[in-house]
């Protein structure tokens, strides 16, 4: 399996609930989608849209963004290269082309995900309709209300968290040789490149 690159970024607890993601999977990806510029997770199955304001609050602090600022995370005309990669037993955030980042995710399942099929797919829809109607009600609408004034409050607590946290500067680490650092840069632009043409 291709590598993935640890980061030494803090990862606090509520994260996930913050982005919205109510699952259960080991690893989650997080990627910004192109073409729409949604924030997006992926755990192995369909993709689903995530809260851009925590991720931007996240990613974009100065606790995080020194860790992430060599890597290509939004792309622009084409893809992104890198995408994020949480293991949410470890508290560990990762780096990967996006084509090890999707193998890692599918790969924490013993069997490929299966589509819903025949009365999978009516209880699916069933379930949503009565949610869409459920938040329609008062109560629903109430409770809708009550989230999205916590809301301020909840990802004023994500700041707060982060600022408590060190702040890497280029100075952290030891400085390499140039010419070491040179080779490395070359030999992971050229690993890239490889798994670009190779998703084509």
């Amino acid at each position: 399996m291709a590598r993935l690159t640890p980061l030494p970024a803090p990862v606090p607890e509520t994260l996930e609930a913050l982005l919205g993601y109510e699952g259960d999977a080991e690893w989650l990806a997080l990627y910004v989608e192109r073409n729409f510029g949604e924030v997006v997770g992926d755990e192995g199955n369909l993709p689903f849209v995530l809260a851009e304001d925590a991720y931007r609050l996240y990613t974009e602090h100065r606790a995080v963004a020194l860790h992430l600022a060599s890597y290509d995370l939004e792309g622009g005309e084409r893809p992104a290269r890198h995408r994020l990669l949480l293991n949410r037993v470890t508290r560990t955030l990762y780096v990967a082309s996006a084509r090890a980042v999707r193998a890692r995710v599918r790969a924490q399942w013993p069997e490929p995900p299966r589509p819903p099929q025949g009365a999978e797919v009516g209880a699916i829809l069933a379930q949503w309709t009565w949610r869409l109607r459920a938040e329609e009600t008062p109560a629903g609408q109430t409770a809708h209300a009550r989230a999205l004034a916590a809301r301020p409050r909840e990802l004023q607590g994500l700041r707060s968290w982060l600022d408590a946290q060190a702040v890497p500067t280029l100075h952290s680490q030891p400085p390499e040789p140039l010419a070491i650092m040179t080779r490395r840069s070359l030999a992971e632009a050229t690993h890239d490149h490889r798994e670009e043409e190779e998703q084509r």
